[in-house]
């Protein structure tokens, strides 16, 4: 549809007010938490863990959602991040998420990364897995560490908030973040150290 000069004129008008009014009514947040600092090393199981990369998840490339950082063990490269090795993933939030928003990434990635057979096989221990998830807010971290004795650990700001002990399940959650079909491959690159 043209419009005339005019025409464009009165509608950037009557629009500039009604923005001005959505601005004014809509709730004040607070300011996005300053991005956090990752320690260079963590425990696992009484095993010293390496930072091997860190990165920002930006949605549209525009607004900060989460950053987060991967250990391993020393001189282990990140191209062996999905072995049945000690490592531990460690995600600071920049805004709220929501338990149901979790599960709803989480499954839909997990399931671009594995073969159905694989989905089938975990059912019973991802529903274990997802019914520890809680909602977050802005400056929360979730860390989830896998170590030696087979068992997935889920903390919430340094509190357990769950185990899994099933190796099998560990490795292909951690597909979410590090694997080809990752939550985003520009994040996972970073946080493998790649970029």
């Amino acid at each position: 549809m043209n419009q005339s000069p005019s025409q464009r004129r009165l509608f950037r008008a009557a629009l500039v007010p009604g923005c001005l009014l959505f601005l004014a009514a809509a709730p004040i947040k607070a300011q996005t938490p300053a991005d956090p600092d990752f320690p260079p090393t963590v425990e696992v199981a009484s095993e010293t863990l390496h930072i091997v990369g860190s990165g920002i998840y930006r949605f549209a490339r525009l607004f900060k959602v989460c950053a987060a950082a991967l250990y391993l063990p020393e001189g282990v490269g990140p191209e062996r991040a999905l072995e049945d090795i000690p490592k531990h993933l460690e995600i600071f939030y920049y805004r709220d998420v929501t338990a149901a928003q979790f599960i709803d990434m989480g499954d839909s990635t997990l399931r671009k990364n594995v073969t159905r057979t694989e989905w089938d096989r975990i059912q019973p221990q991802l529903k274990e897995f997802n019914r520890l998830y809680r909602n977050v807010q802005a400056g929360d971290r979730y860390s989830l560490a896998y170590h030696p004795d087979k068992v997935l650990i889920l903390s919430l700001n340094d509190e357990v908030l769950g185990i899994i002990e099933d190796s099998e399940f560990a490795s292909l959650y951690y597909r979410i973040w590090l694997g080809e079909e990752s939550v985003n491959n520009r994040f996972r690159d970073e946080i493998l150290g790649l970029r």
